[in-house]
């Protein structure tokens, strides 16, 4: 876990949910909370302690981890994302803490409960002004491409 230094990217196309994740020197990172007060971990970043109260300091967080809980989703997806996605909870291997996010659609058919995956960057879907964008998705680690 390091502390957070400012987010780049290089795309042409916009980064959705930057607030999420950073992108820097070590690659893709997903951003959270530390509680120096309570050692309390947080996800997504939030600026006082839910166990405390007290405030906490944002941090990256290394973005690997195991499958923990999955679900496939059979209506109609928002924002232009392909029909099913799937989407879970990771167990983060650096601290254990479980994050939610969306599966990348090539890897949806692959997941199992304990699968190594980490998150890279596609262009998927549409944001919120219904232009195309960079989405964090989790991909089977094995199957990981460079970002």
């Amino acid at each position: 876990m390091t502390v957070i230094n400012e987010q780049t990217h290089d795309s042409d196309l916009p980064l959705l949910n930057t607030p999420i994740i950073s992108l820097g020197g070590e690659g893709i990172r997903i951003r959270g909370g530390h509680c120096e007060s309570c050692g309390q971990l947080h996800y997504p970043y939030c600026t006082h302690c839910m166990r405390c109260g007290q405030q906490v300091s944002p941090v990256y967080f290394d973005p690997a981890g195991k499958v923990y809980s999955f679900t496939t989703v059979q209506t109609k997806a928002p924002y232009g994302l392909p029909e099913p996605y799937t989407v879970g909870y990771i167990e983060l291997n650096e601290n254990g803490l479980r994050v939610f996010g969306l599966f990348a659609p090539e890897v949806s058919g692959d997941i199992e409960i304990g699968t190594e995956v980490v998150i890279s960057l596609q262009a998927l879907g549409l944001d919120g002004q219904q232009q195309p964008c960079l989405r964090p998705v989790f991909t089977v680690a094995n199957d990981k491409e460079s970002t």
